[in-house]
């Protein structure tokens, strides 16, 4: 890629998909959904909940983020929504 263009070289490009990416990306937006629309809920139980909706009918995937990585998205979501406090 010298100017703009894309050449690609003769190596083949093998990997098995991502198992579970589709299952992965629906929790996380439910949750990313969930954190916006209670702020001052504990994110914790935001993640477990959405997590037992989710796999209730089907096993968790490799791609599946870990519950902790869920909680810290959550938290950083929200984070702008809360009121700001004023040093006195």
């Amino acid at each position: 890629m010298h100017d703009g263009t894309y050449i690609r070289n003769n190596q083949p490009h093998h990997h098995a998909p991502d198992v579970g990416a589709k299952q992965a990306l629906r929790v996380k937006a439910k949750v990313m959904k969930k954190a916006l629309s209670s702020k001052f809920a504990s994110a914790n139980k935001m993640v477990r909940e959405v997590l037992r909706e989710e796999l209730a009918t089907e096993d968790p995937k490799p791609a599946m983020p870990s519950v902790p990585n869920l909680i810290r998205a959550a938290n950083r979501r929200r984070q702008g929504l809360y009121p700001k406090v004023l040093e006195i």
